[in-house]
């Protein structure tokens, strides 16, 4: 008799302690603490080399892939494209260098 008591008490504990294991208020404040630990880690930047574009069009193959271009546009759309992904890009770079702290020519 004893025994199955203490086994019935055993279980019960355990079955509580799980239970609390599901509590949502408990997993946000999990993910808040979790959050404001990685803000905390400052993880150094490395900005990409820029490369000066000698011919544009080898760009081309991995913007249709991209879906950044289609088959269907004429020569010129696709050139405007491209001149405006190579000015993004190029705008990233200097963003990334005067996050940094370093002076963009």
């Amino acid at each position: 008799m004893n025994y199955s008591l203490f086994v019935c008490v055993f279980l019960m504990t355990f079955m509580l302690l799980g239970c609390d294991r599901f509590n949502t208020s408990n997993q946000a404040e999990v993910v808040e603490s979790e959050d404001a630990s990685r803000s905390a880690v400052k993880i150094p930047i490395s900005c990409k080399q820029l490369v000066k574009v000698q011919d544009i069009w080898r760009l081309e193959p991995m913007l249709l892939k991209s879906g950044k271009i289609k088959e269907s546009m004429d020569q010129a759309e696709k050139e405007t494209i491209i001149h405006q992904y190579i000015e993004a890009k190029n705008r990233q770079y200097k963003a990334c260098l005067s996050s940094k702290g370093k002076k963009v020519k």
